[in-house]
């Protein structure tokens, strides 16, 4: 895969997790896991291309989406 298409495919995983997110219904928790992924093709184009602010945005960025979908997964089972 080229850079291009790993920086679109993130950015369209990120889109859809934000939309998921934003309008908090039924399928909102499943933005969680369109951020995730969304993280882990971006590091993927950070590293393949060396933008290493970029990386580091989104290892933090990661991180804040395994809390969200740890808190959106116990908050359906109450």
């Amino acid at each position: 895969m080229s850079d291009i298409s790993f920086e679109w495919i993130g950015s369209i995983l990120g889109i859809g997790g934000a939309f998921l997110v934003a309008i908090n219904g039924r399928y909102a928790s499943y933005g969680w896991i369109c951020f995730l992924m969304a993280n882990m093709v971006m590091i993927g184009f950070a590293v393949e291309s060396g933008l290493y602010g970029i990386l580091t945005q989104q290892v933090v960025f990661m991180a804040t989406s395994v809390i969200g979908l740890w808190r959106s997964s116990t908050c359906l089972k109450k």
